[in-house]
């Protein structure tokens, strides 16, 4: 990797949605990862979660498990839009987010 960056080659940049993650209280038969943080910036700002709000699919991939959210988001480019289905406040919302 040192060699690709030292003659000219880009780094490579992964797609994130800015945030750290629990699995759910309900242990792992419950879908959908819990929000533990979200980054200083992060795409999902303008959703206004907070921690223990629960993000349940993208892009209507239901996550099943602690990896299957990191897996969803590997398949798309920063700055692509997803569609991100979360609960908050006892509701379900769906709202588009772009990948940074």
């Amino acid at each position: 990797m040192d060699s690709l960056l030292s003659s000219g080659g880009t780094a490579i940049k992964r797609p994130s949605l800015g945030l750290r993650f629990l699995e759910p209280a309900g242990g792992s038969g419950e879908r959908g990862v819990v929000v533990q943080s979200l980054d200083k910036v992060s795409p999902l700002d303008k959703l206004n979660l907070k921690p223990y709000n629960k993000i349940s699919a993208v892009n209507n991939e239901t996550i099943t498990d602690l990896r299957t959210l990191p897996e969803i988001i590997l398949d798309y480019r920063p700055g692509s839009k997803v569609e991100l289905s979360f609960e908050k406040e006892g509701k379900i919302f769906s709202e588009s987010v772009i990948l940074k």
